[in-house]
């Protein structure tokens, strides 16, 4: 049965090219995307340090002028650990970073070697024979890239493994930077905000004592002496 006008067998169907993506611009744009992605996280670590450093100068700073320096450090006193705890954390993530980049260039030295060893293992051929031992002398040449590229890929393992663990690390000490940078701010707003004093307070007693230097009255049924002629 011949087809239908219109329609065409698909394999007479012209095939569009498909263009091979060109690997080395692939690779340039995954590489510059890594090293803005690095920068920003550099940034972020610098602006969690300076800005928990800043905080807690400008609250130190505040302290001192406050009428009862002694009352204002003590309500300041857990944002300044806030903000202690903050610059560690920050400070921290610095070496942290520095472990998981190092582990990262292991994992993927490691890696390269593998491969390596593994392309040399197939260009061997394997040998097999009866008995084993004689198959074993023969495919000793073959047994030392296999026994080389075993131990590159565990290397390779134990390296990316690390790299996981510094990454956690690092993504944990930049948390408890910007949660400290966040509550030790939020807290003095707090304490403003519902009414509290960057002073204490006047008691009753301190209302009705009269400025210095001014003449005091004598308690009730006491009367003040007087000079002698009056």
């Amino acid at each position: 049965m011949l087809p239908q006008l219109g329609c065409r067998p698909h394999w007479n169907r012209k095939v569009e090219r498909v263009e091979k993506p060109d690997e080395g611009g692939t690779r340039d744009l995954v590489n510059h995307f890594r090293d803005e992605a690095a920068t920003y996280r550099r940034q972020w670590t610098l602006s969690l340090g300076i800005g928990c450093g800043g905080a807690a100068i400008a609250l130190i700073s505040l302290a001192a002028n406050l009428p009862d320096p002694n009352y204002a450090f003590r309500l300041f006193a857990p944002s300044l650990w806030l903000f202690l705890g903050g610059i560690v954390a920050a400070a921290g993530s610095l070496p942290v970073a520095a472990l998981r980049s190092s582990s990262m260039g292991e994992h993927y030295a490691a890696s390269f070697n593998r491969d390596q060893y593994q392309a040399a293992t197939r260009q061997l051929p394997e040998h097999i024979s009866s008995p084993e031992s004689m198959a074993e002398r023969m495919n000793a040449p073959r047994n030392e890239p296999i026994r080389k590229g075993n131990k590159a890929h565990d290397r390779a393992e134990r390296a990316w493994r690390a790299r996981d663990l510094w990454s956690g690390v690092l993504h944990g000490l930049l948390a408890v930077a910007a949660v400290a940078f966040v509550v030790g701010v939020a807290l003095p707003l707090i304490h403003i905000s519902t009414g509290g004093f960057l002073a204490p307070a006047p008691t009753v007693g301190d209302k009705g004592r009269p400025a210095s230097g001014g003449a005091t009255e004598p308690p009730p049924g006491k009367t003040e002496p007087q000079a002698d002629g009056e």
